[in-house]
């Protein structure tokens, strides 16, 4: 049973044949201050430290009002500090769960090896949405 629900974890599902909708409300995090990470020559992975600017915090405090919201049920975040700063005030505002995706991030395809993005579709089906076995992400 459990390799079972385990297979069934990484199976490509057509939710559209089965009936089943689902509305997806896409949220990019506000503006993020890199200021602090630059001056002390942060780079990579350590840039993703960046807290939310001041600008960023009052456009994610509008973003918490916006109606849309009304009809969300959870708050999915990339683990990245801009995104989970972001969805903290969504949480706070909204009352909503929040789940915490740490592989959910900006797909870097210069870092891969895979040289676009048809590639990297056909790779995605081919292994089931299995991460490669070279894949820098494991």
């Amino acid at each position: 049973m459990q390799m079972e629900m385990q297979l069934m974890a990484f199976e490509l599902v057509d939710l559209d044949r089965q009936g089943t909708r689902m509305k997806i409300i896409f949220v990019r995090h506000g503006e993020p201050d890199y200021r602090e990470l630059e001056e002390r020559s942060y780079i990579g992975f350590g840039i993703d430290l960046a807290p939310l600017s001041e600008m960023g915090r009052q456009q994610v405090q509008k973003l918490s009002k916006n109606p849309l919201l009304s009809s969300a049920e959870i708050i999915v975040s990339s683990a990245v500090t801009r995104a989970l700063e972001t969805a903290s005030y969504v949480v706070c505002a909204t009352g909503l769960p929040l789940r915490v995706e740490p592989l959910l991030h900006e797909w870097q395809v210069y870092k891969t090896g895979i040289e676009n993005f048809e590639t990297a579709r056909r790779l995605f089906l081919e292994n089931k949405g299995e991460l490669l076995p070279n894949s820098p992400i494991q």
